[in-house]
């Protein structure tokens, strides 16, 4: 879903109306998660929204990035699913060479089995290295936010890599792309 940040001119937003919607998204969150987002770090989103744009710019971005970064992972893993076919279909033919060279069925059998093997290998190794660059990515991207997000003064953000803050500040970020698509507007 593509969202529309708002106007330079926040005014015509409603701040009541904007933390009702934020009230709302937190009280669907888990009671202890409610807990520690008073009223007071809503009202304080709800003024640095009004007065910075840029809030709601960068917002709207990091759901275009993080399916930028799976994109990116879903190529690359189609690529590499292409290779491993591609290494295995050549397979026979290299089964046929080694019928060409010996006369041993138990000595081919083996050899096509770790030809077999070793491409599997290669494939989950390959894999394993695909994925850990997609979390690294989206590590950064996750500090980049908290840090944008801190600077521009919203409560709850700071680089961390503490779980329950994390946990938090997903929640936050989750409230601000709601707020984003119900009250933003082109």
């Amino acid at each position: 879903m593509s969202v529309v940040p708002p106007n330079e001119d926040q005014s015509s937003l409603s701040p009541k109306l904007l933390l009702s919607t934020l009230q709302r998204e937190r009280d669907k969150l888990p009671q202890a998660m409610m807990k520690v987002i008073p009223d007071s770090h809503l009202e304080s989103i709800i003024k640095i929204l009004i007065k910075d744009s840029r809030v709601f710019q960068f917002v709207g971005s990091l759901e275009t990035e993080q399916h930028r970064l799976e994109l990116e992972f879903k190529d690359d893993q189609e690529t590499l699913d292409v290779a491993c076919k591609s290494e295995l279909n050549s397979i026979p033919d290299k089964r046929s060479a080694l019928e060409r060279q010996f006369t041993n069925l138990n000595y081919i059998d083996g050899e096509v089995l770790k030809m077999e093997d070793a491409a599997e290998i290669k494939y989950l190794e390959r894999l394993d290295e695909l994925q850990k660059q997609l979390i690294s990515k989206l590590d950064e991207q996750v500090n980049i936010t908290q840090e944008k997000l801190g600077n521009l003064g919203l409560p709850g953000f700071f680089v961390t890599t503490d779980p329950e803050e994390l946990k938090l500040q997903m929640a936050l970020a989750q409230m601000l792309q709601t707020l984003l698509e119900e009250h933003g507007r082109s």
